[in-house]
């Protein structure tokens, strides 16, 4: 993990630039996008530019994301909430009661 922080020596960016473009093209990484407006570039980045940097979008649908997000176990999803939470990600948890 390549931890970044702020330097005033232009050519000691550009190596912690260079260090992270390398390590981010090893790792390769997947980016979600998920929208009302689906199929639109509003404000995402363009594919074209994105692909270049090792990046990848994934489109999702609202039915596609929640039928994946069943497959995970309540233990790996109680392990992100709590983890979430420790970092101080706030939610607020509304209870609604499901008409038949």
């Amino acid at each position: 993990m390549l931890c970044l922080q702020e330097s005033k020596d232009p050519c000691s960016a550009e190596a912690t630039g260079r260090r992270f473009a390398k390590e981010f093209r090893k790792q390769k990484a997947i980016m979600g996008s998920l929208t009302k407006l689906h199929g639109m570039y509003n404000a995402i980045i363009p594919d074209e530019l994105l692909h270049d940097t090792g990046v990848f979008k994934e489109r999702l649908s609202q039915s596609a994301l929640y039928a994946a997000m069943r497959t995970v176990p309540e233990s790996e999803a109680r392990a992100v909430y709590d983890w979430l939470l420790a970092r101080g990600m706030k939610f607020q948890l509304v209870r609604t009661k499901l008409r038949n």
